[in-house]
This record gives C-alpha cells, structure tokens and sequence, in this order.
C-alpha cells in the first residue's frame, strides 16, 4: 500500500472539481462522476436528461459512497463487518495472504521447502474457497511491469488496431431511466479506447478482452481443476448420435473431441481494461465458476457482500430472491441487508473469488487487470447454487454473463476422476453437489442437446454427458447412496455457503485389481 492520496495523483479523466471520498482503509478517491450532470453526451436526448438528473438518482456515487463506509480487508479479520449481532466477521467473507518467500523466490536449493509451501498454501486456499471466503495474496508482483499506455500494451496484447467493444458508463447512467434503450455499448480499436481515458466526457470499461494466453501465477494453476481436468481428458472422445427408433450408442474413442466451443477456452482467461471512475453494480460470475484476479497495473475496489448470517438460506429455492434483496440499494443509499467487506487489489495482487460471490467493483484509476474463470473441486456446493438460480435470458438475473457449453466442463471434471494415482479427498458435500448437477443435467430435457440435431457438438455433448452421469452413479454406488439420499445429505449440511465438515476418499486401486470406483477403465487410458 501507498500513500493516502495516491489514488488523487495518478488519476486522469475526471472533469475538475470532481468531489473526494475518503474510504475505511485511510485512501482517498474522487467520486465517480457518470450519472452525476457532470458530463454531456453527444445524443440531445441524453445531454438534456444527465443535465437535469436529480442527483438523489446518480445511483453510482450513491453505490460507492456506501461502499466507502464499510470495512476494510485490513485490520483484523476477527472484526464484525457491521454493529448487529447477526453480522459476519470479515475473516468469513474475506482474507489476505502473504505469498510465501520461496513461491516467490523458487529458491532451488530448497526444492523440498518449495513443494511443501505450495502444497500448503494450495491447501489453505481451497479450504477458504469452500466456505465461500474470498482469498487475496499479496506480494506477487512479477519482473515485468504492465502500465496503462499504448506503448506497453502494444507490446503485450499486439497491435492495437484490434476490435474493442467496451460499455460506456455515462451511456449507462442515463439509460437506467430513459423510455428506449440509447445503446450502452461502442465498438472502437483499443487504440481509441486507450486514448479516451483522458476524454473527460467518457468512462469506459472494456470488459471481456481475450486472453488465450492467461497469466494465472504458476503456483496457482493447482486450484484450476477445470484446466487440469480437460488437460488429463482431452485424449478421449464421446459420442452419442440418435438414431431412429433406437437408442443412441455412447462411443469412446481415444482421439479426442474433434468440435469445443469458443466460450469453453476463453473462460479460462480474459482481460480487463477500464478508465477511471467506472462503476460495475452488485452481481455474480457466470455459470457457477470461481474466479481469480491478477492486478497488472493501476487498481480495483473490490467489495464482496453476503446476506446477514440470519438471511442466508439453506434452501437453494429462496437464494436468488435473497441475494437480490440483500443487494438492492436501499432508499437511504445503504445495503442494510447486506454484510460487506471492501479489498483494495493493486498490481501484485492476486485474488480468488469463490462461486456465487455477490460483488461490486470500483476503479478509481485507469487500470488493467488479468484473470480468469474456473471450477475447483471444493466449491461444487456453490456451484450447484448458482446453477439453481436465474440464468442471463432471465430479466432478472443476478449475473453479468453466460458461456455456452460449462456443462461440458463440469462432464470433463467428473470423468478425470478416474485418472489418479493417489487418493482424491474432496468435501461431501461439494462432491455429492457435482454429481447432482450432472445427474439433474442428464435427466431434463431441457438441458440436453436438441435430440434432432446431429451435429458433431451435439453428437460429443451428449456422449460426454451420458458417460458423465456412469460416473455420477458409479460414485453414488460406491458411496452407498441413492439420488434422493444425495440431495437430503446436501440439503442438511447448513446454509449455502457452507461446504460442510465431513469428506469423502476416492481410493486407488491396488496393483493389479480393478479401481474399486470406476471398474470399467478399459478403453478410457
């Protein structure tokens, strides 16, 4: 951490005058400015309602102004986020880490002590993760500076004539109250959208830039069991064709999908490059995926929010209703239903956020920011939850995205089970929580290919899913439990959130003898 003001002297593109905020953890930041009449905008219509907008309606200063009086990550985790009696304590929603020394070092003299840090850490991640507590870590700066110029993101993302299609937020702000959409979006080069950061007339934030080449951390990569798992699956092929008036065939091949979706490989890395002052309002992340962060250059407020402790339900029935309540302003400009806690994430700074994870982020400085989303073993609970939820075609849906085919993911994720060495321990709950969404998955129509459809896709979705939901009942089997005992083992394991105290051990065949859970491996090595 810096000065208190540092956010002040590095920032460009807010109109002069614009007010400060102090927040919690003793920094200041200007205001955001969209919505606020500071700002005219090129469309009649629009300069004539931001001049006259009451500033009682500037719903983004009055998000950030609360979220400036909430607590801080700093301090003591074992401080309550608010004065009630029902709050959480900070350490619950949220907790920071140091990078060890020689994760960060990679002294070779100490490979033992390496390995044994990592696994460690590693360990003390998921164990967070699958209580819905958001990491950060500190410390992991690497020997390469990003900063927010043509020059170095030339270098690093290519040329920068390339399409960039960012969200304008004063657009945003006017169109919250307009009678007909104006259009929040604009498709310029990235070159343009870095040029306008001094425009004091635009807030951009340019959301979901590609980024094949993702740069989670090294010591990371073990929580993304999503990537491991399509790495360890990917020499096998699933098909199941339908067939008239006949059951459809599985077939296993071992050459490997021949058709993936786009969003499947893009959802593992994407960038993130915002002008300052740009609000993001309190939702989710898609399809029930963790994710994580990487601070690059510049900085985020990033505010994680709960329902109070009474509120939380364990009924995934009542869980959208819940958190959209809990995260609706209220007529005060609070969120008395809400706990939250506020993480200030610079460069160097990584975060993993767990599935399901109400949050809201303001930028107070032109940043960029790396990251990514992905599926870990532990958090199958949670995972399970957001699946319960509203999906993006649903007007009120509390997410900010869809990516088409995750179902396949969470197949591939059940399936590479079966390649082990050592026994797997996962937490019940989360792995019974997999197994349901695959079983559920495969049974309703509804969330299965089109059966007239004969496509190469349709034709591998429907074999990953059908030798996926063997393996859910091959797992059910072993562990002596039917699909009705399934879901009331989940449903009693306490509130949402909670990824339960007891786990299961998935154990290696001896030498020699079938695996004692998926005796069928033949075909599938």
């Amino acid at each position: 951490m810096q000065g208190q003001s540092r956010f002040i002297q590095s920032s460009v593109g807010f109109p002069e005058g614009s007010e400060r905020l102090r927040w919690d953890a003793g920094f200041e930041t200007y205001m955001p400015f969209a919505g606020k009449g500071y700002k005219t905008v090129s469309t009649r219509v629009l300069m004539y309602y931001i001049v006259l907008k009451d500033v009682e309606k500037d719903r983004e200063g009055r998000v950030v102004r609360e979220l400036a009086r909430r607590c801080s990550l700093e301090g003591s985790g074992s401080e309550r986020c608010g004065p009630e009696g029902d709050s959480f304590r900070k350490g619950e929603l949220a907790v920071e880490m140091e990078l060890d020394p020689l994760l960060r070092n990679g002294v070779d003299e100490d490979a033992e002590g390496v390995e044994l840090a990592w696994e460690k850490m590693i360990k003390e991640i998921e164990e967070k993760l699958a209580e819905s507590t958001t990491v950060v870590v500190r410390g992991c700066t690497s020997g390469m500076r990003l900063r927010f110029s043509k020059g170095s993101m030339g270098l690093q993302f290519g040329d920068l004539g390339q399409r960039c299609q960012w969200v304008d937020g004063v657009l945003y702000a006017a169109d919250q109250d307009l009678p007909e959409s104006q259009g929040i979006h604009k498709t310029t080069s990235l070159q343009r959208f870095i040029d306008l950061v001094q425009d004091t007339t635009t807030c951009g934030n340019f959301l979901d830039g590609k980024d094949l080449n993702p740069s989670t951390p090294t010591w990371a990569t073990p929580l993304l069991h999503s990537s491991i798992a399509w790495n360890h699956t990917m020499h096998v092929r699933f098909t199941k064709a339908p067939r008239k008036k006949k059951e459809p065939i599985l077939k296993v091949e071992e050459r490997g999908p021949h058709v993936i979706r786009s969003s499947t490989w893009t959802s593992q890395g994407w960038r993130l490059i915002t002008h300052s002052g740009f609000v993001t309002f309190p939702h989710h992340d898609c399809c029930g995926m963790g994710t994580y962060v990487v601070g690059n250059a510049g900085a985020k407020i990033w505010a994680i929010m709960r329902p109070k402790r009474d509120r939380c339900p364990a009924d995934l029935e009542e869980l959208s209703s819940v958190l959209r309540t809990s995260t609706t302003l209220s007529e005060d400009g609070t969120y008395p239903g809400s706990d939250v806690v506020t993480i200030c994430l610079e460069e160097g700074d990584v975060m993993f956020q767990p599935p399901g994870v109400m949050h809201c982020v303001y930028t107070p400085v032109p940043s960029i920011f790396s990251g990514g989303y992905f599926y870990n073993y532990q958090t199958m609970h949670l995972t399970r939850a957001v699946l319960s939820m509203s999906t993006l075609d649903d007007p009120n849906s509390l997410t900010n995205d869809e990516r088409p085919g995750f179902i396949r993911t969470l197949c591939r994720m059940l399936i590479a089970l079966r390649y082990r060495c050592e026994p797997r321990i996962i937490r019940k709950r989360s792995l019974i929580s997999l197994i349901l969404i695959i079983l559920d998955r495969a049974k309703h129509t509804k969330h299965r290919p089109n059966p007239k459809d004969t496509s190469e896709l349709a034709n591998e979705e429907r074999g990953e899913m059908a030798f996926a939901a063997d393996c859910a009942k091959a797992l059910l089997k072993f562990m002596n439990m039917t699909v009705d005992g399934a879901r009331k083992f989940v449903c009693s394991q306490g509130p949402y959130y909670s990824g339960g105290d007891q786990e299961i051990t998935i154990p290696v065949s001896p030498n020699g003898l079938p695996d004692p859970v998926f005796p069928d491996m033949s075909g599938t090595m």
